[in-house]
């Protein structure tokens, strides 16, 4: 009776183990596809503030005026850039940890 209960416990933990990794692997993915996601958009955004910045610089070039507004809009393309590198690093983790994961299930 007992090694019936060993064994039940053992499998039990083995189960709780794979649900774990299981759940780890579904952030993982959901963590990858979100990153993903942020990419795409601020790479839109980048895109819309770099015509923005040409047509303030042009302005800027002929009137000598609207400085501060180049400023701003060249601080937010850095902020820009700056999630950008972020989220590629979060979907590199991603990657890794699903790669590492999926290394524990073979």
């Amino acid at each position: 009776q007992e090694n019936v209960y060993k064994s039940e416990s053992i499998n039990y933990q083995i189960k709780d183990y794979e649900n774990e990794l299981k759940s780890e692997y579904e952030k993982a993915i959901t963590q990858y596809y979100n990153s993903s996601k942020n990419i795409e958009f601020f790479n839109s955004q980048m895109d819309k503030s770099e015509e923005a910045l040409s047509i303030l610089m042009v302005e800027y070039s002929t009137k000598s005026n609207n400085f501060i507004d180049v400023i701003l809009l060249k601080e937010k393309l850095l902020e820009y850039e700056y999630q950008i590198e972020k989220e590629k690093v979060s979907v590199n983790m991603s990657t890794a940890l699903m790669d590492m994961l999926n290394s524990k299930f073979e």
